[in-house]
């Protein structure tokens, strides 16, 4: 399947903080120049919203790009996410890999039962 593979920069208050790399088939998106602010917002314009997703969390160090990219050591510790997105039927809309700078996050997780 032919994908469009996005490459963007993620900034808060104009500071890098996470490298985001998306592959979307062009059956759902033909073009990137149709991504104006939200991939989701050009997804859902389409009637392709993502109705699920599953996510991998982990670490690793910061690579030579993504150090230039994030203004950070080579060897930087990242946490990296892993994410499928899925449509209704199961199709794959999106795959999406995420490299956070680890001294700008903070996450906290809710548990209920």
């Amino acid at each position: 399947t032919n994908v469009i593979r996005m490459r963007r920069v993620r900034t808060a208050d104009g500071a890098p903080i996470a490298v985001e790399v998306s592959a979307v088939p062009v059956r759902f998106l033909p073009s990137p120049e149709m991504v104006q602010d939200s991939l989701y917002e050009a997804l859902d314009a389409r009637g392709f919203l993502p109705q699920r997703a599953i996510q991998r969390m982990r670490s690793r160090g910061a690579s030579l790009e993504d150090a230039r990219h994030l203004h950070c050591e080579m060897g930087a510790p990242l946490l990296m996410t892993e994410r499928r997105c899925f449509l209704a039927d199961g199709q794959i809309v999106e795959y999406c890999e995420t490299r956070y700078k680890g001294d700008v996050y903070d996450f906290v997780f809710e548990l209920q039962r």
